[in-house]
């Protein structure tokens, strides 16, 4: 009797502890998005990014975001994408050409008319599934591209002509790209990370500074630098990527989510960035500072100087050029 009962606890027991050990298996996954901004179009993607895989997804991930640079500098958050140590992040595809040069040309100047333009250019099916994936065997899995901004330049010393370039030292993002276009105009292109972008300009390390309104804005550039010029030479891209190792190890349909809902985030999130960009420039001004518009005939003249760099660089690589061309076939036709 007592050996029955001692058998029948312990049935009980092993399925209590089996109850248990399903239980803690069934955590959801944890997931950390990074950006090095904050409350922007990449801000913002996160959040749409979010709410999307966790509606279909369930108690299966849990999603914490991490803007600000939180998780670390842009290059240590690439690194932990490839790593596996982050999950999540969008940035610049320019910050990527360190790890294949075709990231460099995304945003080549003259390709795009608008952000919209460079939006439906990225997306069409000849260009958009390259972009996802050729990063992968170095750690990255692309799930969405967003154009988020239109570079404008501001500077502690006013550019109302090209001249004015002449003897500049403007950060950049460390792309070819960048930097000829910098030489273009007379100017020195001071590639350096975001974070120590305004002790450089209130010691006078560089003179300028060549990123989306929004930088200005949300930083609080104005009590440094006054004036931005607007050149409308390029569009800003920028890509979320998942940890391709991360990525690898998660279930199939898990795997199929975090894609999908990549692309499917990408319209709201295309119109959220337009909305938003589109307002910063009043806001410049409402807090003191000037947006300079150069002249049409200087505008055309930087645009002559600047349309030849992207095929310039995309040639010296046979797959950047590959792709570079394919760009340009999209962008006729979506123009």
């Amino acid at each position: 009797m007592f050996g029955a009962v001692s058998r029948c606890l312990l049935t009980v027991f092993a399925a209590l502890a089996a109850f248990g050990v399903a239980e803690s298996s069934a955590q959801p996954v944890a997931m950390k998005l990074g950006t090095a901004t904050v409350n922007d179009g990449q801000h913002e993607w996160l959040k749409l990014y979010k709410a999307r895989v966790e509606k279909r997804a369930g108690d299966k991930l849990k999603i914490d975001l991490f803007p600000a640079g939180q998780l670390g500098s842009i290059p240590n958050q690439i690194e932990g994408l490839q790593l596996g140590t982050i999950e999540g992040f969008i940035t610049p595809t320019d910050f990527f050409t360190g790890l294949d040069p075709r990231y460099g040309i995304i945003g080549a100047p003259g390709l795009y008319k608008s952000m919209d333009h460079a939006a439906a250019t990225l997306a069409d099916p000849s260009v958009a599934d390259e972009l996802m994936t050729m990063g992968e065997a170095k750690g990255i899995r692309g799930v969405s591209v967003v154009a988020i901004g239109v570079p404008h330049y501001l500077s502690k010393k006013p550019i109302r002509r090209i001249a004015d370039f002449g003897g500049q030292k403007i950060r950049v993002n460390a792309t070819k790209i960048e930097q000829e276009m910098m030489r273009r105009v007379g100017a020195t292109a001071a590639p350096m990370p975001l974070s120590e972008v305004q002790p450089a300009l209130q010691q006078g390390v560089i003179d300028g500074i060549r990123s989306i309104m929004s930088i200005f804005t949300v930083g609080k550039y104005e009590s440094i630098a006054k004036t931005v010029t607007v050149t409308n030479d390029a569009v800003l891209i920028s890509l979320a990527a998942l940890s391709k190792p991360w990525l690898d190890k998660q279930p199939a349909d898990i795997r199929a989510i975090l894609i999908e809902e990549g692309r499917a985030a990408m319209p709201e999130s295309q119109k959220w960035a337009g909305d938003f960009i589109g307002a910063q420039a009043e806001k410049w001004k409402q807090v003191g500072g000037e947006v300079i518009e150069l002249p049409a005939d200087e505008r055309a003249e930087i645009a002559r100087r600047f349309a030849p760099i992207g095929d310039d660089v995309a040639k010296e690589n046979p797959a950047a050029k590959a792709l570079y061309d394919r760009i340009v076939a999209s962008a006729k036709k979506h123009s």
